[in-house]
């Protein structure tokens, strides 16, 4: 459901999975010059005559980013900068072929979305407007905003729905029936462990070697960024003489001269607002201050790191009825640990990594002589060879991990691979398989048939996206993106 996901950020399933998915796998490309190596133009990218700013899209990474600890450079090598892209261009096509197919959401259906929302959420409230309030508060936003994004989001839904539909065609028998018997499969392996513990210890790293390595694990050493703000209250209670539509227009003015750059000294007599720095705050503070006023001051705290410096936050409700914003006026960045100031430390992490490379190049070396030069797994390794029997993908193992076992596995028999853990390597071949001796049931059968059309439903949606892109003409600046994000953004920025 599309709510089920509001709490991080009211962004639905649908986005999400195309976010983690990637599959149409948006290709970064300038097509036919359009932005002129992106030359002149602020803009990421344009749907159509839409466009998505350098700025807003900045934003949007800096909030993302700040939860994973990556770098903005890291995230673009890595692609996920590319996938946040691939999540607003879809929001946008998709909510523009709602458009234009007629898709119109009525309030009664965001009213029903929202009383399903609180029927199966854990709000401790089943009352419609007590729960649409503590909604709001969470969001940080008004009624009028999240009613838009809300019809938006099922709108796209609509889309994805009436033009995958046809793929909810039950998957062939024959597929459901070799999964199962994959599922079921249980394999006897045979394993040597490469202990860590066993390789000697080494000699204390010269400086180079040390720096480089220190330079690879510094995020360990990280000083958080802190941030210097203003908590801007304003009050209801002090216009007790008000209308309730007067009082939110306040609400609104307040709003939108504070966001469009105005000072909050400068409204602070006309509106009585109640102005109060908080300083040094890092993304983990509990925000003492604010408890009196608010049930959840982490909200607030998430709020003042969403801006940029000189920035202020739309107005947001408190628990207690008041209205509050947030200026940014400080960023303090986030920096690390002179390495000098831990040194002894990162020696012994040195050690304990220095160790375990080289028990996993013992491993290699044994894997070579199993697979190359096909050796038996005792006479490859000269170690006690240990028998595991029944392994299975259907039921855990307190001998290894479930990757682990999706990786043993997924191996072809007789074939030697490897498994690293905190303490040791394995190497673990594959002697024997044998099918299930159960038959299916019919809830196996149902799970299995579930997760096919799944799959398929997947695909069908990777089409209709980038049937879209092509239709609303959608272009990327993929240079803009490079000079923000890429190798010369970090040249840069040093």
């Amino acid at each position: 459901m599309v709510l089920t996901s509001m709490r991080k950020g009211f962004v639905s399933f649908i986005f999400m999975a195309l976010l983690v998915m990637g599959g149409f796998g948006l290709v970064l490309s300038d097509a036919g010059g359009f932005f002129r190596n992106g030359v002149g133009s602020t803009d990421v990218a344009r749907i159509g005559s839409t466009k998505i700013s350098a700025i807003a899209f900045d934003r949007l990474v800096v909030k993302n980013l700040r939860a994973q600890q990556m770098t903005a450079q890291d995230a673009y090598k890595d692609g996920v900068i590319n996938e946040l892209l691939n999540r607003e261009i879809s929001k946008f096509v998709l909510a523009k072929e709602a458009e234009n197919l007629g898709i119109v959401i009525s309030d009664s259906v965001v009213a029903k979305e929202i009383k399903n929302f609180i029927d199966l959420s854990p709000i401790p409230t089943k009352d419609p407007k007590e729960a649409l309030k503590m909604i709001l508060q969470q969001q940080g936003m008004l009624e009028k905003d999240f009613v838009t994004q809300l019809k938006q989001e099922v709108a796209a839904q609509l889309v994805l729905k009436s033009m995958t539909g046809a793929v909810e065609l039950p998957p062939p028998p024959v597929l459901t029936t070799a999964l199962y018997n994959w599922l079921s499969m249980t394999r006897d392996i045979d394993v040597v462990d490469i202990s860590i513990n066993d390789e000697p210890m080494p000699a204390d790293p010269d400086q180079a070697t040390l720096a480089a390595f220190y330079d690879d694990i510094k995020d360990e050493y990280a000083i958080a960024e802190t941030r210097d703000a203003k908590m801007v209250v304003f009050s209801p209670k002090n216009f007790a003489g008000k209308s309730q539509d007067e009082i939110f227009n306040m609400i609104n003015d307040i709003d939108e001269r504070l966001t469009g750059g105005e000072s909050p000294d400068q409204l602070k007599d006309e509106y009585q607002l109640s102005i109060t720095p908080l300083n040094n705050v890092t993304a983990d503070s509990k925000l003492d201050s604010a408890a009196e006023i608010d049930k959840d001051p982490a909200r607030l705290v998430q709020i003042i790191f969403e801006g940029g410096e000189g920035e202020t936050s739309p107005m947001t409700e408190l628990s207690n009825g008041d209205m509050a914003a947030f200026s940014v006026e400080k960023i303090n960045a986030a920096s690390f640990k002179p390495l000098d100031t831990v040194k002894a430390e990162v020696i012994g992490k040195w050690k304990e990594s220095t160790r375990a490379n080289n028990a996993k190049a013992k491993a290699e070396k044994i894997l070579a002589l199993v697979s190359k030069d096909k050796k038996s797994l005792k006479d490859a390794s000269g170690k006690t060879v240990t028998r595991f029997e029944s392994i299975s993908l259907n039921k855990s193992n307190t001998n290894f991990a479930a990757l682990d076992i999706q990786k043993i596995m997924g191996a072809p028999l007789n074939t030697a691979i490897l498994i690293p853990s905190s303490d040791k390597i394995q190497i673990v071949v594959g002697v024997n398989d044998a099918p299930s001796k159960a038959p299916p049931t019919t809830e196996d059968m149902d799970q299995i048939s579930k997760a096919l059309e799944m799959d398929r439903q997947d695909e069908a949606q990777d089409q209709l996206i980038l049937g879209l892109l092509k239709k609303y003409d959608v272009h990327i600046n993929k240079p803009l993106l490079d000079r923000m994000y890429g190798a010369t953004a970090e040249t840069t920025a040093e």
